[in-house]
């Protein structure tokens, strides 16, 4: 009898273990930074889990960034050195693929500027690339002439209208 339950004991022991070891290095408070959500970090990497525990955004991010921040319900995250969003329901919206992003609505309505490989464009509201990123430099618009941005291509000068087409000369 003993031997038996010397082993049940030692069962349940070794079966309730796997459940309480950790997962994450690091568990921030549920609600923080997303109803219902908690972000965690496992081998140096961010994600989401849900009230039940459940991974909603796999550990795979090097930073992420506060929803709603940059965009209405959106979060900056960071991968492997480059940047992209990741929506409310933690679907990536905009693959991490810019070396810099600044905010929507900062330099023209519903765009952000983007830049990847050393040039600038420009993404919508819907991630959607609405200017190559193909610009040496992009000045603000309307600072030139109302409603065009000052671009540098090749080393030259020219200029994009509010809706990201480049400005011809006409002969």
């Amino acid at each position: 009898m003993k031997r038996k339950h010397l082993f049940l004991i030692l069962f349940t022991i070794s079966f309730f273990s796997g459940y309480s070891q950790a997962q994450y290095d690091k568990i921030k408070p549920f609600g923080l930074e997303h109803d219902g959500w908690a972000k965690v970090k496992q081998d140096g990497l961010w994600g989401f889990i849900d009230d039940k525990g459940k991974e909603v955004v796999k550990p795979q991010y090097d930073k992420i960034k506060p929803f709603g921040l940059e965009h209405d319900g959106w979060a900056k995250v960071k991968q492997d050195g480059l940047w992209g969003f990741i929506d409310d329901k933690g679907k990536e919206v905009v693959k991490p693929q810019y070396d810099k992003i600044k905010p929507f609505g900062l330099e023209h309505d519903g765009w952000a500027r983007v830049k990847k490989d050393g040039l600038w464009g420009f993404i919508d509201e819907k991630g959607k690339e609405v200017v190559k990123t193909e610009y040496e430099k992009i000045d603000l618009f309307g600072l030139e002439f109302n409603g065009w941005a000052k671009v540098k291509k090749d080393g030259l000068w020219g200029f994009i209208d509010e809706k990201g087409n480049e400005i011809k000369q006409h002969q």
